[in-house]
């Protein structure tokens, strides 16, 4: 089945279910169940708290016949204004993973990713944070991090804008210190129990402190992409990149670029294997230009 038959219709259950039924399950076009309940309902999006993948935000437009259903049934009632009290839903993750080599080579690596989101109907907040630790034989650890925080904006149905700022440091680059600050405008193409998919370009002010050097700092256009789908309802595969190229100089440009796979243990834990790509054309001295990193670990999600 194509990706956009999830997005452009959802159940049609929905137009015979009663207000006990709602609270349990939904059921897809294509089969898939859905068990959970009902949160919220505002003039454009359904929120139903989904017991494997929690909250997710459905639009109405996603939803087939509803209106009709409401007339006929009486029991689903008409999108309302969103409730100002209506508390917001949190969700996130928790990624780790790790490796060790002895012998002929002694060899340690973490690497730390966690994720925490709230959302309401109109807004998205993330706050993102990531930590790497590196150590080869006798030479000292290598370590990188980042902290960044985000915030969409929906001010309709699919396009959204984002305000995003971050620091962090990369060791291995020789980066001593970064900083950015960017704005972009996004859209959301689907974001369904099954797939989402949403793209974002802007503007990104980043300062770098290169050891030994002085800091630099340029302004860039960026462009990102967010894309998962689950198959057989528990397999995720997910792909996330960004793109960087300096509006001062066009051959200066870097590529983040991170392909994986969930596969569910326990309800919430999943094995995650991932594959990380970062390719800078113009690196600090005596670096590479790509760093590639394949990671297996254990993921948490709520």
């Amino acid at each position: 089945m194509h990706y956009h038959c999830i997005c452009t219709a959802l159940t049609l259950s929905l137009m015979t279910l009663s207000p006990k039924s709602l609270s349990e399950q939904l059921r897809l076009v294509n089969g898939d169940i859905l068990n959970g309940k009902l949160l919220d309902r505002s003039t454009t999006h359904l929120i139903w708290m989904s017991d494997n993948f929690g909250p997710l935000t459905i639009q109405l437009s996603q939803i087939t016949n509803l209106d009709e259903a409401s007339n006929n049934s009486g029991d689903i009632s008409p999108p309302t204004d969103p409730k100002p009290g209506a508390a917001p839903r949190y969700s996130g993750g928790l990624s780790i993973t790790g490796s060790a080599a002895n012998g002929n080579q002694n060899r340690r690596d973490w690497d730390i990713d966690t994720t925490i989101q709230r959302r309401t109907v109109k807004a998205r907040q993330t706050v993102q944070f990531e930590y790497e630790n590196h150590s080869l034989e006798e030479q000292q650890a290598e370590d990188s991090y980042s902290l960044g925080y985000a915030n969409d904006w929906f001010y309709s149905d699919q396009w959204f804008w984002r305000n995003e700022a971050s620091v962090g440091a990369d060791e291995r680059r020789a980066i001593a210190k970064t900083y950015t600050l960017g704005s972009a405008l996004g859209h959301q193409f689907w974001d369904t129990p099954n797939s989402r998919l949403s793209l974002e370009s802007g503007v990104l002010w980043i300062v770098e402190e290169v050891a030994g050097k002085n800091s630099d700092d340029h302004l860039t256009w960026s462009w990102s992409l967010d894309y998962s789908h689950i198959l057989f309802e528990r397999i995720e595969l997910f792909h996330r990149q960004d793109i960087r190229v300096s509006m001062q100089h066009a051959k200066d440009s870097q590529a983040d670029i991170d392909l994986g796979i969930k596969v569910p243990l326990i309800k919430n834990l999943f094995t995650e294997l991932k594959l990380e790509l970062l390719y800078d054309n113009q690196p600090a001295l005596d670096t590479e230009r790509l760093d590639s990193q394949f990671s297996m670990g254990i993921n948490y999600s709520w």
